[in-house]
């Protein structure tokens, strides 16, 4: 698995709120559920080309701040985070909270996400 798949894997749902909103973010969700017709491809050396619908988002190497995606929206779009809500989990369970919050992270585990958003970010 390559260092870019392992650090968008290790993003929370706090920092794909952080690169947008948490609305933004449920809308994204709430999409991917709803459209089965995604895609994940890698290329080499130029990150990742995310096929979600009718969108193509393309996740260059430096991680989820240089996104981009083919819709309309300038920024950080629906379409982007339910990229990374995609190539974090799978379909419907992409990315949704624990039950009753009974899981708990690993200890080291938030420091681990923030050490990744923060290399992402950089």
């Amino acid at each position: 698995m390559s260092d870019l798949l392992r650090l968008l894997r290790a993003l929370d749902d706090e920092a794909l709120a952080a690169l947008a909103s948490p609305g933004l973010l449920r809308r994204a969700r709430k999409d991917l559920a709803a459209d089965s017709r995604h895609a994940i491809h890698e290329v080499t050396g130029e990150g990742l080309v995310v096929a979600l619908g009718g969108h193509t988002v393309r996740i260059p190497p430096s991680g989820a701040s240089g996104a981009t995606c083919s819709c309309r929206a300038t920024g950080c779009c629906r379409h982007v985070l339910a990229a990374l809500l995609l190539v974090r989990g799978s379909g419907e369970s992409a990315g949704a909270p624990p039950d009753d919050g009974e899981e708990e992270s690993p200890p080291g585990d938030a420091e681990r996400q923030r050490d990744a958003l923060a290399s992402l970010l950089a």
